[in-house]
């Protein structure tokens, strides 16, 4: 795709691009009071990673908001796996390193060796899932408080959510009961075909989870599960243990087992547009689950990494 953006637009990509922050810094002081139309921004915003996104596109994808303030294993990535095993349609996680908890989902793969992993296109083939940091697919997003700087940016920003990639099914894992009526007063851009959110009222605060608790989809309540002991974590290293005996199905944290089996199951509830079926697709789950068939998937993954990188 040719794009013909004009020289403010240029150089703003050439400093992403290259990473040149003072300069971008500089660039906007002196234009603050440039104004620009939306389509000139979402120009912009499709000049970058335009490969990988036509690669990912269409595809589910499921994430949290974050922001509750608690530590909390990788309920969305370690879902995602199971997503993508237990549906037809491929997955694409994107997240991102931490950022309001302890150990985000670029943190979550890295760990696993499988962050970075350069053939997108191969991994969605062969395990029918993949993942990108949203830097690699929106690395503006990093200048967000640089560019916020020109009044027409920042007057952008606060009418608009951009997602990363077009998903097919976007499930969103929401902190704050307000923010479901809050996105549907923006303006989308890389829109997803359809949006669910949802979140659990817990013992603990609101989880951005389908957790033991109220559980509300798309704003409406729509079930409740028996209250569970939450057990706080404290330290990157018990998430660590957490996510890793989810992984492997021998995890004996109740509250985060159940919270993984249910996150799964109403995502595929909802993939299959039968909510009725909801104690079946957790069956599924949990079959999964007790298989530890998802560990192993991960480790094949990082040889498959490690062979594209020494071959490249």
């Amino acid at each position: 795709m040719i794009y013909n953006m004009n020289t403010f637009f240029q150089n703003i990509c050439h400093c992403v691009r290259e990473e040149k922050r003072l300069e971008l810094e500089n660039m906007m002081f002196d234009s603050r009071n440039v104004i620009f139309s939306d389509d000139e921004c979402y120009e912009m915003i499709d000049s970058f990673s335009s490969e990988i996104r036509k690669t990912v596109h269409g595809c589910v994808n499921i994430c949290g908001t974050g922001g509750s303030r608690i530590a909390k294993p990788n309920i969305s990535s370690i879902a995602s796996l199971y997503l993508a095993v237990l549906g037809e349609i491929p997955v694409v996680k994107s997240g991102s390193k931490s950022n309001t908890g302890l150990f985000g989902s670029s943190d979550f793969f890295d760990r696993a060796g499988i962050l970075g992993y350069l053939d997108k296109g191969l991994f969605l083939k062969k395990y029918n899932w993949g993942y990108c940091d949203y830097l690699e697919l929106s690395p503006w997003k990093r200048y967000k408080p640089i560019l916020r700087s020109n009044d027409c940016f920042a007057d952008f920003f606060k009418r608009h959510i951009i997602f990363d990639y077009t998903a097919s099914r976007f499930f969103l894992g929401i902190s704050s009961p307000e923010y479901h009526n809050a996105i549907s007063q923006h303006i989308w851009h890389n829109c997803p075909q359809q949006l669910d959110t949802f979140y659990t009222v817990t013992q603990a605060g609101v989880l951005d989870e389908i957790a033991p608790g109220r559980v509300f989809l798309n704003g409406e309540y729509l079930f409740e599960t028996k209250a569970i002991p939450f057990n706080e974590m404290k330290s990157t290293e018990e998430i660590i243990h957490i996510n890793d005996s989810l992984l492997r199905g021998i995890c004996r944290d109740a509250f985060w087992k159940q919270t993984l089996l249910q996150t799964v199951a109403l995502c595929e509830a909802i993939l299959c547009s039968n909510l009725n079926r909801f104690d079946d697709y957790y069956t599924d789950a949990e079959r999964l689950y007790n298989s530890g068939e998802i560990s192993r998937i991960l480790l094949e993954m990082k040889k498959d990494q490690k062979t594209i990188a020494d071959t490249s």
